[in-house]
């Protein structure tokens, strides 16, 4: 059984390493992206069905830049079966430099008692 802290991180961890964008050769390891997420990641209001994920996504070479951060939710950890966003296997975010990067999502459809990465 996954908890919220541990959901967290995994999703901190997802989002740091698209935030990167470059896969490791073949492999499903990706770069450490944790510079882009200077202040980590938060949840709120979590059901059964559904969690509230926040962060704040900076380019540490381009702070002023705003940024597309894509998320990915899956059932494993090589990502080969992602939950769906509306029929797509990600959702793309826009962190803005006018909102100060800070990004505020919330996740549905979620399987109580269910592993995510």
């Amino acid at each position: 059984m996954i908890n919220r802290r541990h959901f967290i991180k995994t999703s901190v961890a997802a989002a740091g390493c698209l935030m990167a964008g470059v896969r490791c050769g073949e492999s499903s390891t990706y770069k450490d992206g944790t510079a882009y997420f200077p202040q980590s990641l938060a949840s709120g209001d979590p059901k059964s069905e559904s969690v509230i994920l926040w962060t704040r996504a900076v380019d540490p070479n381009q702070p002023s830049a705003d940024l597309s951060v894509q998320l990915e939710v899956a059932l494993d950890p090589s990502f080969d079966n992602p939950i769906s966003f509306a029929g797509s296997p990600s959702l793309i975010l826009k962190a803005t430099a006018g909102a100060d990067h800070c990004l505020k999502v919330r996740i549905t459809t979620l399987e109580p008692h269910t592993t995510y990465y």
